[in-house]
């Protein structure tokens, strides 16, 4: 029988890495509108982590559709992961367990809070409660396997 070395980290990196399918709702409480985004998501090896990359056509209330990108790094170890800005500015950290994982992060006068969800083998998904002066948004993504 094999027991596994891996760090928990390592297996979040695992299972991460790769292609995906990706539903986005944008629920913008200030514009008083739900846009939508459906695409892809990649995990790439980028420097001992991974490079995200989502990608998709932005669906606005009124019919227009706007391509739109995204990028973060993604580092991991022992039993902790970051997910930083593509420019390697620190965004924000989860701790393990990597079931359910609760984060947040201040930006000037921005709260975003987020929840992981990985609990599901295949799929994954992210809620983004964002707020401020200027934000008033819950951005809920679905990730499933390609």
């Amino acid at each position: 029988m094999k027991v596994s070395s891996q760090t928990q980290a390592e297996m979040l990196r695992d299972m991460l890495a790769g292609p995906w399918r990706l539903a986005r709702k944008i629920d913008d409480h200030l514009a008083g509108q739900v846009v939508t985004l459906a695409g892809t998501a990649s995990f790439t090896p980028y420097d001992g982590g991974l490079l995200q990359r989502d990608a998709g056509q932005l669906c606005l209330p009124d019919g227009q559709r706007i391509e739109a990108a995204q990028s973060y790094i993604w580092r991991f170890e022992a039993d902790e992961a970051w997910m930083d800005y593509a420019d390697g500015r620190p965004f924000i950290s989860l701790a393990a367990p990597f079931g359910v994982v609760d984060s947040a992060h201040l930006c000037g006068d921005d709260h975003y809070d987020v929840r992981f969800d990985f609990r599901q083998a295949g799929d994954w998904t992210s809620t983004w409660r964002v707020n401020g002066p200027r934000k008033n948004y819950v951005m809920q993504s679905a990730y499933s396997r390609e």
